[in-house]
């Protein structure tokens, strides 16, 4: 799969090769390879285990190692990309990943399946883009899953030992593909970046079961000595559009850093063969253009491209073709399709369903098919096609004829590109356009968040279409189709409220603060285990606490007890406006004075605890007993059993719902 094409092999093999014997010649080195990596965009790699030599020699620089990452990610190896960027974190040294490296991390997660640590990066990522953000949630996950196992799969026989990818219907019962198989060329004439041969156009015939056979290469001028890929038909099938290096005329073209940058071509197919290759007015040397597709009507060319004002790394644009042959302006085709990311490899088919790969839309890891609905605004609606098709590696040329549901697509899911023959068993399930409704809720008297709150959605037939609860911070969000809803908001011990709400067609996300009031009335709490909470009662006895232990003779709350006592931060945080007074109690063995100042101490030792989780000053209050309220028969001078002393020793909390 061809995304830049460089006219010289690079760099960070310069570590390795070399090797580092003392500080001076692995500075001088490293600075040597990054200057040869900046200017070329990213570097080859001729050694898949270079990481683990790096990590033998101990190579302590983030920055090579986020470069390598880079260099592995472009070459679509995103399990060493992931080894590299990790790398990075574990040596915590000053180096800082920049907004492309962040997303090449998350992307390499994702295609690890860590989609909750992508999710991290991601989010890392929007906080420093100046642009709109991107996806940093996992929900996409569940519509991937409802999308999926629509399609059948099955590598075609036509696939070689080098790559193939990327095919185009071509006569009837055909496709022109891309393929390196051409094994047998001299040195010469083998890509220095990658050290295989250069791509060349092939036809293969499509058996009526699906597969690929019978594969040839194209005669005539349209292959060239360089890459070729990647090519559409007119539907009258005398002109070809494809993807070739800058070369024409038997002249190599290249951009100031000496890149050969890739360009689309036009052939004329002449007594059955490909000829009159034609340079077209939208390329230029400095930028890429590739990959190319038509509108049903001929009359527009859509492909990937990272010329100026590209939103990411490559962005898809549509251009005129004018009835002589001419063009118009290219356009990009807007941020409804087009990410920090790549999007490439466009299709239409005959009637007008529009696919495209992208690793910036919501996917599975490195490129993944979609599919672009356009809505009534001329915005699209992008759908992640599901899986088989897509994997956590790059899958990417779709193409499917809209008769047949039969067509193929290209993976690197088994290392190199492959093609895959796919069957469409049933088309893509209902998209419903949803808006994300978010909110907190506090409590009316003290502003304090209120967690655990139950919200209730009611559409406007009444028919209770969700239920869900506020976090530990009192906030929530869901996500609701166009509609009349009544969102309506319970929790034990404040007075029921509602909001009524309209979701339209085209609203962002929605946002709500909402402040309950207590429930004067209430005379129960429920904590959210469930356990009844009375008010004046004490929480040990409501909340079901184990005794609260102390060092002897001491202050400090073991740790056993901390557990306890943090049931009842719990239900002060979940209850805003309710206090608490501690009461310490001793046993009656020892001097009455010191039980005393004991159980003083350690009442405002649990106050400072409640303090320090956060539970405000106002709210809580504490008193030390000693011995002066013993619960049996267990005073001074009456002999008892140790469980019998273990009943008066004890903390009391006693709470109050303020609510009137």
């Amino acid at each position: 799969m061809i995304t830049k094409i460089h006219m010289k092999k690079y760099f960070l093999l310069w570590i390795v090769l070399f090797g580092l014997h003392n500080s001076y010649s692995q500075n001088k080195l490293i600075n040597k390879a990054e200057k040869e990596y900046d200017q070329q965009a990213y570097a080859s790699l001729s050694s898949g285990n270079l990481y683990d030599v790096l990590i033998e020699k101990e190579y302590n620089s983030s920055a090579v190692y986020a470069k390598l990452g880079d260099s592995y990610y472009f070459n679509g190896d995103y399990k060493n990309a992931l080894k590299a960027y990790s790398q990075v974190e574990k040596l915590k040294d000053n180096y800082s990943f920049t907004n492309d490296q962040l997303f090449r991390y998350s992307q390499s997660l994702k295609s690890d399946g860590r989609y909750d640590e992508a999710s991290k990066i991601i989010k890392q990522l929007n906080s420093k883009l100046a642009k709109g953000p991107i996806n940093e949630s996992t929900d996409y996950l569940s519509d991937i899953k409802k999308q999926s196992n629509r399609y059948s799969i099955k590598l075609v026989t036509a696939n070689s030992k080098m790559p193939d990818y990327g095919t185009a219907y071509y006569k009837e019962k055909q496709v022109i593909f891309t393929s390196a198989r051409d094994t047998n060329v001299v040195k010469k004439y083998k890509d220095a970046w990658t050290g295989k041969p250069y791509y060349k156009l092939y036809e293969a015939t499509i058996t009526d079961d699906g597969d690929l056979v019978n594969p040839k290469k194209l005669p005539g001028k349209v292959n060239s000595v360089y890459h070729q890929s990647t090519p559409v038909i007119t539907n009258d099938g005398k002109q070809m559009y494809f993807t070739r290096s800058n070369f024409l005329g038997n002249k190599l073209g290249s951009d100031d850093t000496k890149t050969n940058r890739l360009r689309i071509y036009r052939a004329t197919l002449v007594n059955d063969t490909w000829d009159k290759i034609e340079d077209l007015s939208i390329n230029n040397d400095s930028y890429s253009n590739a990959h190319p597709a038509l509108r049903p009507d001929g009359k527009s060319l859509i492909f990937a491209s990272d010329r100026p004002g590209s939103l990411g790394q490559t962005d898809l644009y549509e251009v005129e073709i004018k009835t002589d042959g001419s063009f118009g302006e290219p356009k990009n085709m807007g941020a409804s399709i087009n990410t920090i990311g790549r999007e490439t490899f466009p299709f239409i088919t005959k009637s007008g369903e529009f696919y495209f790969a992208s690793d910036g839309q919501s996917g599975l890891g490195g490129l993944d098919v979609f599919a672009a609905i356009k809505n009534s605004d001329n915005n699209y609606t992008i759908v992640n096609v599901g899986e088989p098709v897509n994997s956590g590696s790059d899958d990417f040329g779709f193409v499917i004829d809209s008769q047949t549901k039969k067509g193929f697509f290209s993976s690197n899911r088994g290392n190199d590109d492959q093609i895959y023959s796919v069957r469409e068993l049933e088309p893509i399930k209902e998209i419903v356009n949803e808006i994300a409704v978010a909110g907190k809720i506090y409590d009316n008297k003290t502003g304090a968040a209120l967690p655990n709150v139950k919200i209730k959605v009611y559409d406007k037939n009444n028919k209770l279409v969700d239920e869900f609860f506020t976090d530990e911070a009192g906030e929530y969000i869901v996500k609701v189709p166009q509609g009349d809803y009544t969102f309506v908001y319970e929790k034990q011990g404040y007075l029921f409220e509602n909001d009524h709400i309209t979701v339209k067609k085209g609203d962002k996300n929605i946002l709500i603060d909402k402040r309950l009031t207590v429930d004067p009335n209430a005379i129960q709490l429920v904590d959210e285990n469930g356990n009844a909470v009375v008010n004046g009662h004490d929480l040990t006895k409501d909340l079901n606490l184990k005794p609260i232990y102390f060092d002897l003779n001491g202050t400090r709350i073991k740790k056993k007890s901390q557990e306890e006592l943090n049931k009842i931060v719990k239900f002060l945080k979940n209850y805003p406006t309710s206090t608490v007074d501690i009461r310490s109690h001793t046993d009656s063995q020892g001097d009455n004075n010191y039980n005393l100042k004991l159980s003083e101490r350690r009442a405002k030792c649990t106050m400072d605890y409640f303090l320090k989780k956060g539970i405000k000053a106002n709210r809580v209050t504490g008193k030390g007993y000693g011995e002066t309220e013993i619960l049996n028969k267990c005073v001074d001078g009456v002999k008892c059993s140790d469980k019998e002393h273990q009943l008066n020793r004890r903390s009391e909390f006693i709470t109050s719902f303020n609510n009137k």
